[in-house]
This record gives structure tokens, sequence and C-alpha cells, in this order.
């Protein structure tokens, strides 16, 4: 099982993470950018969406994932988030890395200079952090891997 979570305030104020989703689907560990397109697009269709959409992807040490989370959901040429938003939920649930995944509703997966630059500042604050970037794909025809395309330290 997966599952997909969100972050509510409570009657305080303060952000707690909530279960939405849990879809029937088993993958043991995300070594490879292809388990984790097979992962977006058979639990979340992000191939096939009409709109841009962050999705982060929480791990453990072992590279089990422990939660997701929809970060974005923009228009279709443009998706607005903030490493803030990322690094806030990693931590709420205890990840120790994560693989950042977005779709191009083009179908195109080259990535943009925003996507580059996003992925390197991502990058630069997560190993401030002490968390790992395991990845940052984009989805379309097929994917793109920042990791495969050596763009990425880790």
């Amino acid at each position: 099982m997966v599952a997909k979570y969100n972050l509510e305030l409570t009657a305080d104020l303060i952000p707690r993470i909530v279960k939405e989703k849990e879809y029937d689907y088993t993958v043991k560990y995300l070594t490879d950018p292809k388990r984790v397109e097979e992962l977006v697009n058979a639990c979340l269709n992000l191939r096939y969406q009409c709109e841009e959409r962050v999705i982060l992807i929480c791990c453990d040490t072992r590279l089990s994932p422990v939660a997701i989370f929809e970060v974005a959901h923009g228009t279709v040429d443009q998706c607005m988030v903030t490493a803030r938003e990322i690094i806030q939920r990693v931590l709420m649930a205890g990840a120790t890395g994560f693989i950042m995944v977005h779709n191009h509703p083009t179908q195109d997966v080259s990535p943009s200079e925003y996507d580059r630059q996003f992925a390197e500042q991502l990058e630069s604050i997560s190993v401030l952090m002490n968390l790992k970037l395991m990845d940052f794909i984009i989805i379309g025809d097929g994917y793109y891997s920042f990791r495969e395309h050596e763009m990425l330290r880790w």
C-alpha cells in the first residue's frame, strides 16, 4: 500500500499530516526512475493530467516511500512551488530523503530552465538539512531523470 497525504491546519493553526487516500500499489524500493514513473502513473495518473502537478515522494533510508504529497497544482504550462513547502513536508513525514516529480502536459520531458534552477536550489537546501534529494523527475511521454543525466550530486 502507498498512501497520499495532505497538510491541514489544526484548530490552533498548526500544520499536521492527514492521510487522504491509500493506493493498492506495492513498491518496496524506489531504486530507479522507471519505478517512480510507474508509481505516479499507476496511483496518480500523472502522465495524463491536463495541468502541471508537483508530487513529493518522501522516503526512508532504504528508499521505500513513506508518504506521497501533491504539493502544487498549476496551469497547463507552469506550477508555483517553493522549497519551503517541500522541506516542511519531508521533515513532518520523518523522511531522510525525497524524490520530486512533476508532469509536463505537453508530454515533452525536456527540463526547462526553471526546472534546472529549482532542482539545484532544492539540492543545495537538502544538503544543508542533511536530507537527500534522490531524484528530480519529469513525467510526460516517458520520463526525464536528473539523476540519470548526472545533474544531481547524490
